[in-house]
C-alpha cells in the first residue's frame, strides 16, 4: 500500500477573480454590524482614529456627524469601499470603520452622502464608482465631516438611536461623544464603585453586579466585550470569584461574520481571564472602603427605627437613585448595605478561592451586634462554637452579655447570610 504524502498534491494553478460590486452588496446587507445602529459605527471610526471629541447632530432629513482625530486619506476619498475587501490598503482601521459605516447608512438608500476632510470632499449616493465622485472644499477643516440626506418620504421612516440608548453603549468609547449640542447622559457618580484597568491588550472597568445579592442565589457575571469604544453585545460569564458587570475593549476579541458579536475562542477566555485579575483588586479595593464605613453603618442603623423602616419599599431594598432623592447620607447608607451584601455574596464564592483573599473576607466586618458595634465572620464563629445567637431587633438598653449576638435587621435574609458563613444552627435570643 502506498503510503498518503502528508503535504498534498498539486492538481494545477490559476488565479480568480472577486466580484467587488457584489461583494460589497453583500457586505452592505449582512455584515456591517447588522444589529449596530448607524450612530455606533461612526463612534467607533472616530475611536479608531484618535478622536477626542464627536458631534452628532439630526435634523427632520439629515444627520451630520463630525469628529477630529487622523483624517481619511485622499486615496480613501477616491475609492472609500476596497478597504472593505481588502483592509490592507487602508491607511488606518479608522478608514476600514468609515467605509462601513457609509455601506451601513447606504442601506437606508440616502439622496446622498458627503464627506468633508483635509480640504476635499467625497460625494456619495451608491457603492458604484458612478455614484461617487471627489472634489476640492474651500475650507480646510481638522474635522472629517459627514452628512447624510434622505428624500422626505424615506426621511419618516428612518429611525435613529436616542442619547439614552447610546450612553450605555459607549461607556468605554476615549472621545467625548455629543448629540444634538448635549454630551450623552453619565451615571452618578456617588453610585459607582468601579476599578479600571489596563493588561495584556485589555482595558476596560469593572464594578458590583447592580441590585442587591441574596444568600440563596449566585448571580452570573455581566460581559459587555467592545472594539473601539462601542460595546458589541451583552453576555454572561460564570468564572469570575464576584458578581460583576464588566466593559472590556480589546482588539483581541474575534468577531463573527456580521461583526456585531465577539466569538468564544481562546482569545475570549483570555479576556475572562484578565476580568477575573481586576475582580480581585476590585475585591480589595470594596473590601477598604467598607472597614472605614462599617463602623458608621452601624451607628446610623441604630440611630432611629424610621432609619432602618425607609431601607425597603415593597418588600425589597430601595435603589441608590430612591435614597439619594430623600439626602446623600440615607444614600450612602444604602450604597454601603449594597456593597456590604456584596461582599457576602463574594465570601462564598471564593470559599475555594485565594488563600489571601479568603483571610481578608473572614475578617472583614460583614455583619453587626445588637448594639450596632461591627463583627466579622472569623469573630462571630469564635465567640459562638457551634452555635450562632441572633436577634432581629436592636439592643439599646444595658445588657450584661451583648457583644456576640448578632443583629439581624435584615430579618429572615440576614439568617439565611448567616447560616450559609457561619453555621446551621442559630438560636435567637430575646432582650
Amino acid at each position: 500500500m502506498k503510503k498518503n504524502n502528508p503535504g498534498g498534491v498539486l492538481v494545477g494553478t490559476g488565479s480568480f477573480r472577486v466580484d467587488s460590486k457584489r461583494a460589497l452588496k453583500k457586505i452592505r446587507d449582512f455584515q456591517v454590524g447588522s444589529s449596530l445602529a448607524p450612530e455606533l459605527l461612526w463612534i467607533r471610526a472616530a475611536n479608531a482614529g484618535g478622536a477626542q471629541e464627536i458631534r452628532m447632530r439630526r435634523t427632520f432629513r439629515e444627520f451630520t456627524i463630525s469628529f477630529d482625530g487622523r483624517p481619511a486619506s485622499l486615496k480613501f476619498l477616491k475609492d472609500p469601499f476596497f478597504c472593505v475587501i481588502d483592509e490592507t490598503v487602508a491607511d488606518g482601521r479608522h478608514e476600514v470603520h468609515v467605509a462601513r459605516a457609509l455601506l451601513r447608512e447606504l442601506r437606508d438608500k440616502p439622496e446622498f452622502i458627503t464627506v468633508r476632510s483635509n480640504g476635499r470632499r467625497l460625494r456619495v449616493s451608491g457603492i458604484l464608482p458612478k455614484h461617487r465622485s471627489v472634489s476640492k472644499t474651500a475650507e480646510v477643516s481638522e474635522r472629517l465631516v459627514v452628512r447624510i440626506r434622505w428624500s422626505l418620504w424615506r426621511s419618516m421612516r428612518i429611525s435613529r438611536i436616542g442619547s439614552e440608548e447610546l450612553a450605555p453603549l459607549t461607556v468605554l468609547s476615549r472621545a467625548t461623544v455629543i448629540l444634538d449640542n448635549s454630551p450623552l447622559p453619565q451615571d452618578r457618580e456617588e453610585n459607582l464603585r468601579e476599578f479600571r484597568f489596563r493588561k495584556e491588550g485589555f482595558r476596560g472597568k469593572i464594578r458590583p453586579l447592580s441590585g442587591y445579592a441574596r444568600a440563596s442565589t449566585r448571580t452570573r457575571s455581566i460581559l459587555h466585550p467592545a472594539k473601539d469604544g462601542v460595546s458589541l453585545e451583552t453576555r454572561k460569564i460564570r468564572s469570575v470569584p464576584a458578581a460583576v458587570e464588566a466593559w472590556v475593549d480589546s482588539g483581541h476579541w474575534k468577531l463573527n461574520a456580521s461583526l456585531d458579536k465577539v466569538v468564544a475562542e481562546e482569545n475570549f477566555q483570555r479576556g475572562v481571564a484578565v476580568i477575573d485579575k481586576a475582580t480581585q483588586s476590585l475585591i480589595r479595593s470594596e473590601l477598604k472602603a467598607h472597614g472605614h464605613r462599617a463602623t458608621r453603618i452601624g451607628q446610623m442603623l441604630m440611630s432611629a427605627d424610621e432609619v432602618r423602616a425607609n431601607l425597603f419599599r415593597n418588600g425589597h431594598l430601595i435603589t441608590p437613585e430612591e435614597a439619594f432623592g430623600v439626602s446623600r447620607v440615607f444614600g450612602t447608607l444604602v450604597v454601603d448595605i449594597r456593597r456590604t451584601l456584596w461582599l457576602r455574596d463574594v465570601a462564598i464564592r471564593v470559599e475555594r478561592g485565594p488563600k489571601v483573599l479568603r483571610a481578608l473576607l473572614d475578617r472583614a466586618d460583614l455583619f453587626w451586634n445588637v448594639r450596632g458595634v461591627p463583627l466579622s465572620i472569623r469573630v462571630i464563629k469564635k465567640s459562638n462554637s457551634k452555635i450562632v445567637r441572633y436577634d432581629d431587633i436592636a439592643w439599646r438598653e444595658p445588657q450584661k452579655v451583648s457583644h456576640d449576638i448578632v443583629w439581624c435587621f435584615l430579618g429572615r435574609e440576614d439568617r439565611r447570610w448567616l447560616s450559609r458563613l457561619v453555621s446551621s444552627t442559630m438560636r435567637r435570643v430575646g432582650r
